[in-house]
């Protein structure tokens, strides 16, 4: 089915927005994507909104707020904590072709739904990983040069809880409200957050992006 035109204009209008562009193979990608959430929401629990519109700016072009910082950075290994329905994870691997992107996700059907997504999304870029923050950490797995996190962890304790996956000098990226307050938000490892406003399309209220650098040099944390 893919996108339809008022499902494409909606996308450009929030892409404009952000200063993105996205190739028609993207495109396509994003449209399999909605039509995969759409085709395993009940079945997994993974999204409550139905209607594919507001899907699109509220879930997919929410998660592509970041996308224009990745790129800034080049090839890049991003971990998506707690990735559910792949949520940011898989518009911004889409998004981003040179970044490299791990899907973390411990419940088992989303870890079915997320395997299938990369299959049929073609999304070569993406790996899945079935176990929370602090098993992957016990595992000495990582560290990541970029972490994001859309709902996993209130902001104020996400830097504490996925410290030890983050590379020395590398970024946290939470999703929040306008509403998220500041304080409270500070860590000690961390420089920052920096706090960078956008708005979607069809939506009144701003959102945030929380940014923290990690302080520590490679040589500390060897």
């Amino acid at each position: 089915m893919g996108l339809s035109p008022r499902e494409r204009s909606v996308l450009a209008e929030g892409l404009e927005g952000f200063g993105l562009s996205l190739d028609d193979a993207q495109l396509e990608g994003l449209g399999t994507y909605v039509e995969l959430l759409e085709t395993w929401r009940g079945r997994a629990n993974l999204v409550s909104v139905a209607d594919r519109q507001e899907l699109l700016r509220r879930h997919v072009l929410d998660s592509l707020a970041a996308a224009g910082r990745l790129r800034a950075m080049g090839p890049v290994r991003v971990l998506d904590v707690g990735s559910g329905a792949g949520l940011p994870g898989v518009p911004l691997a889409i998004a981003c072709p040179t970044a490299k992107v791990t899907l973390l996700e411990p419940r088992r059907k989303r870890v079915s739904f997320l395997r299938t997504v990369t299959r049929e999304c073609f999304t070569w870029n993406i790996e899945v990983a079935e176990a929370r923050a602090r098993e992957l950490a016990d595992q000495g797995r990582g560290p990541w040069d970029v972490v994001v996190s859309r709902a996993t962890f209130p902001p104020e304790k996400l830097p504490s809880e996925v410290e030890p996956l983050v590379a020395p000098r590398g970024t946290l990226v939470a999703y929040a409200t306008a509403r998220t307050a500041e304080r409270g938000l500070f860590h000690p490892a961390y420089e920052g957050p920096e706090v960078e406003e956008y708005r979607l399309p069809g939506h009144p209220a701003a959102f945030r992006l929380l940014l923290w650098r990690h302080r520590s040099p490679a040589a500390e944390r060897a």
